[in-house]
């Protein structure tokens, strides 16, 4: 096997209150080796320290999103159960570092989007597409299984029997059906999609953070297991909090307000 290059797999880039996750093995397609998802998961893990971070945009350098993992050293595993042990946690710490993020996370995808690559976009909270896309769920044509984390994501975006049917065929979507099945919300022109992530990024980083950070995690909240006595605490505890004090006095004064995280220290 070809040694990798001596180049980060991943980048993590930042704007402003917006940073950038970006797969860098573009000769490959990005296709996801063990190296790629302890970058994901490490750098995710550096995203999340940053102050003042409001968004995060997760895409892939070239002409695709993340060709699936990368079955040349994935070979490598057969017969070997403590490397595949170790590979399985890699792949579960990145997916999950991701979905755990607590500012949305927007996918941007061209191009292929194939297993653990469209596994990683699902873990995204919105996936933006252009019309180049090819999206599938495919461990069948290699007898792998996918986790039950991306399998419930999967199942969260497509519902149940588009699931199965993903999971059971290995087929691969365009554009038009991926849309329509639920696996992507957006679908621009090639030449649209970075506008098109830009503009909703930078609306999400215009609003209250605490606001935004709070409802992603009552949103999974209510997915898994509904309404608790603490999230009705925080519910009420709201229109006591400085961000609706800000909130109120930019509507009432017809201006933008300028929400901060120092409001809820």
């Amino acid at each position: 096997m070809n040694p990798e290059p001596h180049t980060s797999p991943v980048r993590l880039t930042r704007e402003g209150p917006i940073a950038r996750l970006t797969l860098n093995r573009a000769a490959k397609k990005n296709a996801a080796n063990a190296r790629m998802w302890r970058a994901i998961a490490d750098l995710t893990g550096e995203a999340r320290r940053m102050e003042g971070l409001r968004v995060l945009i997760v895409s892939g350098e070239g002409d695709s999103f993340a060709a699936g993992a990368d079955i040349a050293e994935m070979g490598a595993l057969i017969g070997d159960e403590a490397g595949a042990a170790d590979y399985a946690a890699t792949f579960s710490r990145a997916m999950q570092a991701v979905a755990d993020f607590p500012h949305p996370v927007l996918a941007m995808i061209r191009g292929a989007c194939i297993g653990g690559g469209c596994g990683l976009a699902l873990a995204c909270d919105y996936r933006f597409a252009d019309t180049t896309v090819k999206l599938g769920v495919t461990p069948a044509k290699l007898g792998l299984l996918y986790t039950v984390d991306d399998t419930k994501r999967l199942i969260d975006a497509v519902g149940v029997s588009r699931a199965k049917s993903m999971l059971f065929t290995a087929s691969v979507y365009g554009a038009t059906d991926a849309k329509a099945f639920g696996l992507v919300d957006e679908v621009v022109a090639p030449e649209a999609l970075e506008a098109a992530v830009t503009v909703h990024a930078d609306r999400i980083a215009s609003l209250s953070p605490f606001t935004i950070t709070a409802m992603k995690r009552f949103v999974k909240q209510a997915q898994a297991q509904g309404e608790d006595e603490e999230s009705r605490r925080a519910f009420a505890k709201a229109f006591a909090g400085p961000s609706f004090a800000e909130g109120f006095m930019a509507f009432k004064e017809r201006r933008a307000p300028q929400f901060s995280e120092e409001q809820e220290s």
